[in-house]
């Protein structure tokens, strides 16, 4: 019984002591409620509560209750506005025959009213308590056929629970004057009129269930998952801006989930950059698989990695996403430190993020890359020592954002270690195969019998082992001294 949603100030947000709660509840089977009308004392309006129940798609449980109200106000006018000569006039009843509306009251006794609601439609004559005689023709208030349109059992059921009458009423003198030339109209008129007040209240009643049910259905497939589904709003009563908030709460909802599902990625693709790191072992071709598997996991237009050269002055690029990427590396493209976005990350060891370049101060446009809109560049960095830069651009104003910079973050030091591993390796390789090369020389000299022997070998191997055209081996005369 706890309010959810309200389109105006609750005095108690706990409904579930009040009477529609209970009946639309229904025990949990749920059902259509309407009720008696009420005063509102804070509206002004006489108004007819009717609330329905919010089933789960799936296992058709009651998960909720709607709940508003209709102002009775526009049907009183329509009952006022009957006039049937001079005296005669309409009056609407309740199931246990108390005055609901009665434009011109009449001391009607309460069990003449009582009967009209608790038979057969007809028609008779009886007396006021103040003893004038009328002609009463009365019939109950019933769901009716509507050629053309689905009926709805629930609402049925509602409404032929009220046990409402519908009531017209003339003096017998003038009816009687009237039947004279008018007798088959008169009756036929009457009965035509409570028909039509039968199908007033029907549609009226229709009008409200049938937004709150598109509401309910809208709601169930919510519940499956279907986040796009489209609220419609075109309605500028109670019930429209219960949708309309109803709509809003959906959007955030939306965003929340699309914010969590793009950080849930950031997070699968970190772990899939850190596994696939650790099989590389050539700094070109992990540089390569980076820029590739970021670029890939979040559809950016660019991406590419700058490395810091011997002189530590300049940042060269060792790889790139795309035709652009492939055409920077041919051209040797390269970036002095302290320079541009890409720079100044470099210089100051801090990621920079720029979510419109046209607004950033000292960027440096590509003109292989003319859609870019926004940049993120994070260090590569082992401590405060500068390994390179990771730069990743968008071709979406406001495309990049706090979330891309700290994905990005995370990447370049994970990049870093791979780095450092893949350079230690090389080193470590580049030594075994010197110490390789030097013992298989060593062995070859020791094989060999003569001077001239030794300085053949040393010459031949040492001139294969450096690529050279030519080897000198010469040998320097001892001193006498």
């Amino acid at each position: 019984g706890a309010t959810l949603a309200a389109t105006g100030e609750l005095t108690d947000y706990s409904q579930a002591d009040e009477d529609w709660w209970q009946a639309a509840w229904n025990g949990g089977d749920g059902a259509v409620y309407i009720s008696d009308p009420e005063y509102d004392e804070s509206a002004g309006l006489t108004v007819l509560l009717v609330a329905v129940p919010i089933y789960d798609p799936d296992t058709q449980a009651v998960i909720g209750i709607l709940r508003t109200a209709i102002d009775m106000e526009r049907l009183f006018a329509l009952i006022g506005r009957w006039s049937f000569g001079e005296s005669g006039h309409g009056m609407l009843l309740d199931a246990e025959g108390s005055v609901i509306y009665d434009v011109h009251p009449e001391d009607t006794a309460l069990a003449l009213r009582q009967s009209f609601v608790s038979g057969e439609d007809g028609y008779r004559v009886a007396a006021t308590e103040t003893g004038q005689e009328l002609l009463f023709g009365y019939a109950q208030l019933l769901p009716t056929d509507l050629a053309g349109q689905e009926q709805l059992s629930q609402i049925d059921k509602a409404i032929a629970g009220l046990g409402w009458g519908l009531v017209v009423h003339q003096e017998t003198s003038e009816t009687l004057a009237s039947v004279r030339a008018f007798d088959v109209s008169t009756i036929v008129a009457s009965i035509i009129i409570v028909v039509i007040t039968g199908v007033v209240v029907w549609l009226t009643v229709r009008g409200v269930v049938r937004p709150i049910q598109e509401l309910d259905a809208i709601t169930g497939e919510i519940a499956e998952g279907k986040l796009d589904v489209a609220i419609p709003s075109t309605r500028n009563d109670e019930i429209g801006s219960l949708t309309r908030h109803f709509g809003v709460m959906l959007e955030r909802q939306q965003a929340t989930l699309t914010e969590l599902a793009r950080r849930t990625r950031a997070v699968e693709t970190t772990a899939e950059v850190s596994r696939s790191l650790s099989t590389y072992l050539d700094t070109q071709a992990l540089a390569a698989a980076v820029v590739d598997q970021v670029q890939r996991a979040f559809d950016y237009y660019h991406a590419h990695i700058y490395l810091l050269d011997d002189s530590r002055r300049n940042l060269v690029m060792m790889a790139g996403t795309g035709e652009a990427g492939a055409a920077m590396l041919r051209n040797q493209h390269q970036i002095p430190v302290g320079k541009g976005l890409v720079g100044r990350t470099a210089a100051t060891l801090t990621g920079i993020l720029v979510p419109d370049v046209s607004q950033e101060a000292g960027w440096l446009p590509n003109p292989l890359l003319p859609q870019t809109r926004a940049e993120v560049a994070v260090p590569i960095t082992i401590g405060k020592e500068l390994i390179g830069v990771l730069d990743v651009q968008h071709n979406v104003v406001n495309g990049l954002q706090e979330t891309d910079l700290e994905l990005l973050g995370t990447v370049a030091q994970q990049v870093a270690l791979a780095f450092r591993n893949a350079q230690a390796y090389e080193q470590a390789r580049l030594r075994a195969e010197q110490a390789t090369v030097i013992n298989q020389i060593s062995q070859k000299i020791e094989n060999s019998a003569t001077i001239e022997g030794v300085l053949d070998v040393a010459a031949r191997e040492l001139r294969d082992a450096f690529g050279a055209q030519r080897t000198i081996v010469e040998l320097a005369a001892k001193s006498s001294r």
